[in-house]
């Protein structure tokens, strides 16, 4: 059970009550800020944690995984407690994907590494919402509540060109 300040873990005991307190996580990094961006992903929940951090459940401790541009991110958005998030496995990468006002961060788990992504003309990402249907890629509009496929056959996002950034690395020895 995820609150403000702390998680409750809860496991099924057989008693009357079937379900009792096994464990709890608290302090300022422990609690959930935007309930809607718990979710399932690499074999652990990942969330917005109070604290305004990404944080994973590494057993019962919430572990950091957000770097500080992600953490900027929240902290400057005007609605951090409306974040969503969801998880989806595409060619063996574990992805977690948050969207904010104005952004979106991809954890990839394998690379253990954050991408910022947007769509064409959005800012931030259209995928709100992901399910796996028969090995399909299904995600949901953030803003249409349209359903698009992704996969490597498809050369658009729902007919608007992908976006692709390069950045480069700083210069060190001009003009080398």
């Amino acid at each position: 059970l995820f609150g403000p300040n702390s998680i409750e873990f809860w496991g099924n005991t057989g008693d009357t009550f079937p379900y009792s307190r096994t464990s709890s996580a608290t302090g300022p990094d422990a609690g959930c800020l935007a309930p809607q961006s718990v979710a399932v992903f690499a074999q652990t929940m990942a969330y917005v944690a109070s604290d305004r951090t990404v944080r994973a459940l590494n057993g019962y401790t919430p572990t950091r995984i957000s770097s500080h541009a992600v953490e900027r991110s929240i902290e400057s958005d005007p609605n951090p407690e409306r974040i969503t998030a969801h998880a989806w496995t595409f060619e063996g990468h574990t992805r977690y994907q948050i969207n904010g006002t104005g952004y979106s961060w991809v954890y990839d788990a394998g690379l253990q590494r954050w991408f910022e992504v947007e769509s064409y003309g959005v800012g931030s990402s259209l995928a709100g919402v992901y399910v796996n249907l028969d090995g399909r890629h299904i995600f949901g509009g953030t803003t249409t509540g349209v359903l698009y496929e992704r996969g490597n056959d498809y050369l658009t996002e729902a007919g608007s060109p992908i976006v692709w950034k390069v950045q480069l690395a700083p210069v060190h020895s001009f003009p080398s």
